[in-house]
């Protein structure tokens, strides 16, 4: 389904807001100084890379391409910034290139990201609408799409974590809670936040996924052990889910 993958899409890309000193699209002819094992360069699972970023001149997330399991393409995202290095469109080609798209992004007067119109071709396939607390905190995210909605709710604990994720809605509604530790997870520069890892300055350990009658889903319920770099980074994550999966993700720096 189209909306699927455009919501995995979303919870795919690492995304933070960021600006910058003059004006680096990305257009730019420039060659970025990409040094210092703090720009993420590549994710492998269990030793296949899923995933590969490239930058602008400014550091800020100019390409990211992902693959699948079996280290194939899947679909990539290419992002077009304003002066003030926030995201105005993003351009997504995927393996099936029936579903190719792009993002329209829409900011409030605080700059605050608060639409995103998805097109396919000259026909718009669904909206989503982002939501804030009284201190700027993502609170809700609401995709429309034809004549059906469904929304991701998030809540926060006294760290500033989400500690509570909960959809609601048409489709099936989940409520996902997570645990942190205390070191440094990854930032890309770039884009607006809208999954828990990023919207904590922390690394996730633990994710319980339960389903509507409140029972764990053994495939998408996990911890996590991590190693880090001399930075803080982590550089690899050991996942070991209920039904007894362990998939090691290995983060690769430039």
């Amino acid at each position: 389904m189209k909306i699927i993958t455009a919501v995995l899409s979303f919870t795919l890309i690492l995304l933070a807001f960021a600006s910058c000193k003059k004006d680096k699209s990305n257009n730019t002819t420039d060659t970025p100084i990409l040094t210092g094992d703090s720009i993420l360069y590549r994710i492998k699972k269990n030793s296949v890379i899923i995933s590969e970023y490239t930058y602008n001149f400014d550091h800020t997330v100019k390409t990211i391409t992902y693959y699948n399991d079996a280290g194939n393409f899947s679909s990539s995202c290419a992002f077009t910034y304003n002066q003030s290095a926030r995201i105005t469109r993003v351009d997504n080609v995927y393996s099936d290139a029936a579903n190719n798209s792009n993002d329209s992004y829409v900011y409030n007067s605080g700059n605050l990201l608060i639409t995103i119109n998805d097109y396919c071709g000259a026909v718009q396939e669904f909206t989503q609408t982002l939501q804030y607390d009284s201190v700027n905190r993502l609170e809700s995210l609401w995709f429309y799409y034809g004549g059906g909605m469904f929304g991701t709710n998030f809540i926060y604990g006294s760290a500033n974590h989400v500690v509570k994720e909960y959809d609601s809605g048409d489709l099936v509604c989940d409520t996902t809670y997570y645990v942190y530790d205390n070191q440094k997870n990854i930032k890309i520069k770039g884009l607006a936040r809208m999954s828990p890892d990023v919207l904590s300055a922390n690394n996730i350990i633990q994710q319980t996924h339960n389903d509507q009658s409140g029972n764990p889903k053994p495939s998408d319920s996990y911890s996590s052990v991590f190693e880090f770099n001399s930075n803080g980074l982590p550089t690899k994550e050991t996942r070991t889910y209920l039904n007894s999966t362990v998939d090691v993700y290995e983060y690769i720096y430039y």
